[in-house]
């Protein structure tokens, strides 16, 4: 179910982290795209704007492109960019991009997809010690 801010683990997953992460609030971006779609219901589309921008201005990196693992309760940002963080990103802002035509959302998704390729690579194949499963959401 989409909601109006950024989930933790504990209230997606009911998990023991209290931390909130890219990998809990971006799907429910792409939920809310999915549900905006088949129902026409604006609300959904602005929740999950919303939340892409929580997860912009807390995980995402501008300069770089990282999308950082998560906020601790405390408020700190780990410094920790998984690939699986900026796939569900990259995924989140593609959908956002081609439901609103906003341009900002593909020039975020761009500079992630870059800063995997520098930085999460070897000779062009991603590795940098992800486990498999992990990478194939950055690929998908």
């Amino acid at each position: 179910m989409i909601v109006d801010g950024p989930q933790s683990w504990v209230a997606v997953y009911g998990g023991m982290h209290q931390d909130k992460s890219g990998l809990s609030n971006n799907p429910e971006i792409i939920l809310g795209c999915y549900i905006y779609e088949a129902t026409k219901d604006i609300t959904y589309l602005n929740k999950s704007i919303a939340i892409y921008n929580w997860v912009k201005s807390k995980l995402y990196n501008a300069s770089t492109g990282a999308v950082y693992e998560n906020v601790l309760p405390n408020g700190t940002v780990s410094n920790s960019a998984n690939v699986y963080n900026i796939g569900a990103f990259v995924g989140a802002a593609n959908h956002l991009h081609r439901l609103t035509g906003n341009s900002l959302y593909y020039d975020d998704a761009k500079r992630s997809v870059d800063y995997v390729r520098n930085n999460k690579t070897v000779n062009g194949i991603l590795t940098n010690g992800d486990p498999t499963g992990y990478l194939a959401v950055g690929i998908r």
